[in-house]
């Protein structure tokens, strides 16, 4: 591979991606300046770099002011920015999807309530309510035909329903949601296994 020598005019460019006289810079921030023509290169492997070196020792290749001080590289640098706070809020909202409930997980852990409650086509109550469109329902009252505790009335008279973090609570223990409860279950005790049977009864509009 030739390379001019100090005294030549001829441009050097011994590889892609090299301008002659735009004020170009490599991306580790030096520039090349060959005989009065500023000539650069994007410096991409290990060879490119070496070479570079061995230019500037020469005195063939001298170093300018950092690309990254430059106006024009201020837009690319906050670019990448945005992309790596894109990237990371992708990241946690995937997290986010994999901690949610899970309706084939739910109706496992479902089988834990069937000796009182019944869900699905025909489901009637037992010794605890069917549960039927409860998530969404207001706290006490539905079905209309179950004889609830009263608790579980004065929670839907005061204008409570069964949200997410209600039935949460509820599933965790159902003694310190609702004082006084008839509902004997001592409650969940793993947070998934909660979210997982939520979005079971979810499926029950």
């Amino acid at each position: 591979m030739a390379a001019s020598s100090p005294g030549s005019t001829s441009a050097w460019t011994p590889f892609a991606n090299r301008s002659v006289g735009g004020g170009e810079d490599f991306e580790d921030g030096r520039t090349l300046r060959c005989s009065g023509a500023v000539q650069t290169e994007r410096a991409g492997s290990t060879v490119d770099r070496a070479f570079v070196l061995l230019r500037r020792r020469t005195g063939t290749i001298r170093n300018t002011r950092p690309a990254r001080n430059r106006p024009g590289n201020d837009k690319e640098s906050m670019m990448k920015k945005t992309l790596v706070l894109a990237i990371a809020a992708l990241s946690l909202s995937a997290v986010g999807a994999q901690a949610a409930g899970d309706a084939a997980k739910g109706e496992k852990v479902f089988k834990k309530c069937q000796a009182c409650h019944a869900v699905g086509d025909g489901a009637k109550n037992k010794v605890g309510p069917a549960l039927n469109g409860i998530v969404g329902s207001k706290i006490g009252t539905h079905p209309e035909d179950f004889a609830f505790s009263k608790a579980l009335k004065e929670k839907g008279e005061a204008g409570e329903t069964w949200t997410e973090d209600n039935l949460k609570a509820w599933l965790e223990s159902p003694k310190d949601f609702a004082k006084g409860t008839k509902m004997a279950f001592a409650g969940l005790k793993k947070e998934q296994d909660i979210e997982d049977v939520i979005a079971y009864l979810e499926q029950f509009k």
